[in-house]
């Protein structure tokens, strides 16, 4: 948006410029002023607009369904629009009336033969291949409602129904005059019918000309987000003599970078292939639309190092040929950074180490806490996505807690939120267990159904020799000898585990005959008929039963049973852990009890544990975060520092660094017990908004830098509650640009807003011009794949402030929360330990 106002800051008038920003423009807009201008400028936005697409395919004379949303049919039937908007150009500048009336002849052709496919009774693709599909109605056929793709298969069609074929010969004449209707009236976007010269058609694709020069400004965007795919095409697809690619934070340590580059200056530098070892991040969604053979061939051949260092040679030849780097000379912009520590209050920092270890005990530890896509169904994955909440991985929802205790709650301060979150986890393991008890009812189930068919198979100890293993024996026994988690668990989680098993075995006695659709269609098979019907017949021995389905059946439960010992098992162990963990933790700040310690009743603790009668000094009390048992500090360093727990009968993999004092932590003098914490809006924030009053007192303007949306929201209402006047980057491209300029005011007028809150790895933080501030905090630090994508969004952001024409010092502002997610990835990423 801040192009134009540059072009004339710089330029003057003396050259004509048109912005193009929406579809709004583009409709006003004429060939003839495309052409006198000497810049125009289109923003991406326009060039992912659906009404875009569609009114180039229309021009071009293509059916404007055809167009998928992304990927490689987008591009094929893109290139198709280039070459019939080639031809339909030609056609323009002799009659612009005759070639809209070719426009019209090519819809009504199209909706012509989608009607025959719908008198045919067969359906075809947008590639023109028979589908395996069936559409619902032929209504949705006619109506242009869009099926998927469908996969690529060479399967016969299949045909509809005779019923739907009576359907759409009844309702044939209704149908085909609604398309005669729809068609005579395609809506002419260009004014091609009143005009006889090309020079005056409005809305014209950027497909239709020529162009000197091309600029792609910030061309890293286009590979950073999935939403840009098409904005690639389109900028391959203009044609120009030159092209330009500018970028402040190019993307050029590993060959995948340069080939992106090459890409959009027309130069193939040779085939995709990975590193051997780890993978690597890789731009764009190359891998999105490959084939199965595409993925086997990628396999069949293991590239050599050699090879791949020759690859590397020749993108270097290309940086060293096509690219020319210009230096910002910022030396002389007086610069200053500092890092603020944050010190959780007591009820902040008993959440955060509590959503830590709940995230650890349930092994979800960084980024292997991922939510599954939205349509995943199974019982962990909705657990996780009521975890992690808005958060797309463990280290996102860690960074938020850092900035803020309750981001989706309403809590007023951190010590309600705590008590909520006691609440919530038991909630949560409450319905854990009454999830596993459902899970071992149709266990239990499952087994009467298979004894009932084989009675000699009940106990089965081995699985061989075609036979497969009473799993639920095995694990009833395993229950019964404290042994069902795998690794090891304490006297609380196995007691739990014991009384789920009982009530698992309560249900099945209530509904025996019950069959689960995990196995019915075995069962089925069987002979056992419908769900809740007895079965037809059996035979003790398992003759005349159908022993495939009955091996089916052993298999299911299996691994039904492995899950329930693998998965569910794990989590209620984790679960009780957690909340145990933060149990601990607000007893010793919100109740006076005596604490003993479980490492004085150890046979291995000679001259360890220094407490009376078992009670623990106040000052002594600490606690294993991973797993929630509590001691004196002695023993729990002793036992810690040896890989162990204070309690004998826990298995938990306990360290040092898990050893928590509650008195060091949790008791000082703004403690819950107190009733102070860090506000409604926590410690980091409240001492940001200090910060930012002090900044906007002092007649200086400050830019706010977080990565997520929720956490901008939250900040944006922690400023409008203090009265700070803000501006949040949302909205339409007219809107920004508005918003924008505000900000951007040499003087600003009373009551402009001085503060602007921006997303770090948004291209709102990357090219603006922002020299009025001179203020840049970072709420927390970037969230990135690699170190060059940290640096590359870090620069991109301080670089709004700190360029040529700022007058004043800069200042940046880093807030950290010490022993955090925060230092860890600020020192991962820079080599800085704070």
């Amino acid at each position: 948006g801040q192009w134009k106002g540059e072009i004339e800051k710089f330029l003057g008038k003396s050259k004509r410029v048109e912005l193009i920003n929406t579809m709004a423009n583009l409709n006003s807009i004429t060939v003839e002023r495309i052409q006198k201008a000497d810049i125009v400028i289109v923003n991406f936005t326009l060039l992912k607009s659906e009404k875009y697409f569609e009114r180039l395919a229309l021009l071009a004379g293509r059916n404007t369904e055809s167009l998928p949303k992304t990927g490689r049919r987008f591009q094929t039937v893109y290139s198709e629009c280039l070459e019939g908007i080639e031809k339909r150009t030609v056609e323009l500048r002799k009659n612009c009336k005759n070639a809209y009336k070719n426009v019209v002849s090519d819809s009504e052709r199209h909706v012509e033969e989608k009607q025959k496919l719908l008198n045919s009774g067969e359906h075809h693709r947008r590639d023109k291949k028979k589908a395996v599909y069936k559409m619902t109605s032929e209504e949705q056929l006619v109506s242009g409602s869009k099926a998927d793709d469908g996969d690529d298969s060479d399967d016969d069609f299949e045909n509809v129904s005779a019923k739907s074929k009576k359907k759409a010969s009844k309702s044939k004449g209704k149908q085909a005059a609604g398309t005669k209707s729809k068609s005579a009236n395609v809506s002419d976007f260009w004014g091609l019918r009143s005009i006889n010269d090309v020079k005056r058609m409005k809305c014209p694709p950027m497909e239709m000309f020529f162009w000197n020069r091309t600029v792609i400004d910030e061309f890293h965007y286009l590979f950073d987000r999935s939403n840009r795919e098409n904005v690639q095409t389109v900028v391959l697809g203009l044609k120009s003599t030159y092209r330009w690619c500018l970028s402040g934070t190019p993307p050029r340590e590993t060959f995948d970078d340069v080939e992106t580059l090459a890409r959009l200056l027309g130069i193939h530098l040779g085939i995709a292939e990975a590193l051997p070892g780890p993978k690597q991040v890789s731009r764009g969604n190359k891998s999105k639309d490959e084939t199965n053979l595409e993925k086997f061939s990628n396999m069949l051949e293991v590239r050599t190092i050699q090879w791949h260092e020759n690859r590397h040679r020749i993108a270097q030849s290309l940086l060293d040929t096509f690219v020319r780097q210009n230096i910002a000379e910022i030396d002389e912009i007086p610069y200053e950074e500092h890092t603020m520590k944050i010190v959780l209050p007591p009820a902040e920092r008993a959440l955060y180490l509590e959503l830590e270890t709940h995230l650890k005990s349930l092994e979800m530890g960084e980024r292997n806490a991922m939510k599954k896509p939205r349509n995943c169904r199974g019982d962990r994955e909705v657990r996780m996505k009521a975890i992690l909440g808005k958060s797309t991985c463990a280290e996102e929802a860690l960074m938020k807690c850092c900035s803020h205790f309750d981001l989706e709650g309403n809590n007023e301060n951190a010590a309600a939120a705590l008590e909520q979150i006691i609440t919530y986890r038991n909630e949560q393991l409450v319905e854990l267990k009454e999830t596993m008890a459902e899970k071992l009812a149709a266990a239990f189930r499952l087994r009467h159904h298979i004894v009932a068919a084989q009675s000699n198979w009940a106990g089965t100890a081995v699985t061989e020799k075609g036979e497969v293993s009473d799993t639920l024996s095995d694990y009833i026994s395993a229950v019964g000898n404290d042994q069902s988690v795998l690794g090891g668990a304490d006297d609380d989680v196995n007691d739990a585990i014991k009384s789920v098993l009982s009530a698992g075995e309560m249900k099945f006695k209530k509904n025996r005959n019950k069959v689960d659709d995990f196995y019915a269609e075995h069962y089925s098979a069987l002979g056992g008929g419908g769900s809740g019907s007895k079965r037809k017949s059996s035979s003790p021995s398992g003759v005349n039963v159908n022993s495939e389905a009955l091996f089916e059946m052993k298999m299911s439960l299996r691994g039904h049973m492995t899950d329930i010992r693998t998965v569910d098992g794990k989590e209620l162990r984790g679960r009780v852990r957690s909340l145990r963990y933060v149990s601990a933790v607000h007893d010793y700040q919100c109740k006076e009890i005596n604490f003993t310690c479980a490492g004085q009743s150890r046979d291995d603790n000679k001259g360890i544990c220094k407490c009376q009668k078992g009670c623990v000094d106040k000052e002594q009390v600490g606690v294993m975060s991973l797993c929630g048992h509590i001691g004196c500090m002695d023993c729990l360093a002793f036992y810690g520092s040896n890989g162990r727990c204070v309690e004998p009968d826990c298995k938990a993999p306990v360290k040092l660094t898990s050893v928590v004092s509650l008195h060091e932590d949790f008791d000082k003098q703004d403690g819950i017990r107190n009733g102070k914490s860090g506000g409604r809006f926590g410690a980091k924030l409240s001492a940001i908004i200090g910060k930012v009053r002090e900044i906007v007192d002092g007649d200086d303007r400050v830019l706010i830098f977080c990565q997520f949306d929720d956490l901008k929201k939250k900040i944006s209402e922690a400023l409008d509650s203090n009265g700070i006047a803000n501006i949040t980057m949302e909205g339409t491209v007219n809107q920004l640009t508005k918003l924008m300029a505000i900000i951007q005011k040499e003087v600003p007028a009373k009551d402009d807003p001085r503060v602007l809150l921006l997303k770090m790895d948004d291209e709102s933080s990357a090219g603006a011009n922002l020299m009025t501030c001179n203020h840049a905090i970072i709420v927390h630090p970037l969230l990135a794949d690699t170190k060059q994508q940290y640096v590359s969004y870090e620069t991109q952001a301080i670089g709004r402030v700190r360029r040529y024409g700022q007058r004043k010092t800069v200042h940046v502002w880093r807030y950290l929360v010490q022993d955090s997610v925060d230092t860890e990835i600020f020192k991962n990423m820079t080599g800085l330990d704070v």
